[in-house]
């Protein structure tokens, strides 16, 4: 069981309903009250249920324990997840921006006044649920439900957008001015989707962990009595979870024993001290580490054959 999974399938189902409710409510207020800002609002929690139901799905994957094929479990799932919500609201601001610009120069009513109670609402409802989801997110380290909490904040926004361009429209006479907050909106989600899409991309390149992180690992290390030195920290994060590879430097007259109980309780304390970690890989070296250089040894034997 991983309770982070857990909690984040519990939020991201919640997330997937209340999407699918406020994409009717935007859509049907935008069609009787003439504005495609709000319909091209609601369109966006219409793409944002399928969003949800990826990232829902990519932590019930996640949550599934390391077996033959997949030893190292399967976390990755909810990195991939993750990205996919990113690419999936980069796709939404596209859509609705190629066809608020069809609309900027079509004759058409002026929205209805009625319209700007409807995303005063929803601008409350979704500004609110991308707080506790924000707030999820970094509780159990969850890159997927971090894009499903901006998802509301950039809906937040295009709501936002839409307010004003409904009031300009409503108080100017200027129809054309909801399309124009349409596409200002989409622009904005464009660039947040590419903004949320990098830390996945990271991760899935395996790329560097967080300083403050790798600092405190090796700070742990030395509560050990044993360690002389700690060589490399290498953190690498599969979906809720920390894989650390690391290199201590012992006293080289110790025993292979000895060196291998102090590996384990150095894995101990990592593993106590910081949960998120699943495994630690250890290399025992001898201290002072020299490191050896085999192709000054190989050359002499590449020069003989």
């Amino acid at each position: 069981m991983n309770p982070s999974a857990d909690i984040g399938m519990k939020w991201a189902l919640g997330s997937m309903i209340l999407n699918a409710f406020l994409a009717v409510i935007k859509i049907l207020a935008g069609w009787f009250g003439h504005s495609f800002a709000l319909i091209a609002d609601g369109l966006e929690s219409t793409v944002d249920i399928f969003s949800s139901a990826i990232i829902y799905n990519g932590l019930r994957v996640a949550k599934e324990p390391a077996d033959i094929n997949h030893p190292y479990g399967h976390g990755r799932a909810e990195t991939i997840a993750a990205a996919a919500g990113a690419l999936i609201l980069m796709a939404a601001a596209v859509f609705i921006c190629i066809n608020a610009a069809q609309t900027l120069f079509a004759d058409r009513p002026s929205p209805n006044p009625k319209t700007l109670i409807v995303l005063l609402l929803v601008i409350i409802i979704k500004e609110t649920a991308f707080q506790v989801l924000n707030r999820v997110s970094k509780k159990i380290r969850s890159q997927a439900i971090k894009v499903e909490a901006w998802h509301h904040r950039s809906d937040m926004y295009t709501s936002l957008a839409a307010g004003i361009g409904i009031a300009i429209a409503i108080g100017t006479g200027w129809s054309q001015a909801d399309s124009v907050a349409a596409i200002l909106a989409s622009l904005w989600m464009g660039w947040n989707g590419f903004h949320l899409l990098r830390p996945s991309v990271d991760e899935l390149m395996e790329s560097s962990n967080d300083p403050a992180l790798i600092a405190k690992i090796r700070e742990l290390c030395t509560r050990c009595e044993d360690v002389r030195g700690v060589d490399k920290v290498l953190v690498r994060k599969m979906g809720f979870q920390l894989m650390v590879d690391l290199h201590l430097e012992v006293d080289p007259e110790e025993s292979v024993r000895v060196g291998h109980e102090i590996a384990h309780k150095v894995k101990d304390i990592l593993r106590y001290e910081i949960p998120a970690i699943a495994d630690v890989l250890i290399h025992v070296e001898p201290y002072p580490h020299h490191v050896y250089d085999y192709k000054s040894e190989a050359a002499p034997h590449r020069e003989k054959s």
